[in-house]
């Protein structure tokens, strides 16, 4: 299953309190093939999770698309700082 750093918790909170109301439910994360051989992710600010999504509790409360299982299995999503959403970034498990 995906991991989330404490540095990229924090980035995903700091996301969500600035958020408007209404989308302030939680993240949704779907893996995207952006760029070849290496996954990404896509990331929304939701107000309820979408039927058949897997809710990962916690804070953030973070949602994972079910079609995204399998690619982010074994990934961890890491931010270079707490305070820099550009710094998110998926890297592959070491276990």
């Amino acid at each position: 299953m995906l991991i989330i750093t404490e540095a990229a918790a924090a980035v995903l909170r700091n996301l969500l309190h600035r958020a408007p109301a209404a989308n302030r439910g939680g993240l949704r994360l779907v893996a995207n093939d952006d760029t070849p051989g290496e996954p990404g992710v896509q990331m929304s600010l939701i107000s309820r999770p979408f039927p058949g999504d897997l809710v990962a509790i916690g804070d953030p409360l973070t949602y994972l698309a079910s079609c995204s299982v399998d690619t982010l299995r074994d990934q961890v999503l890491d931010a270079g700082r707490p305070d820099d959403p550009t710094g998110l970034r998926l890297v592959p498990s070491a276990a």
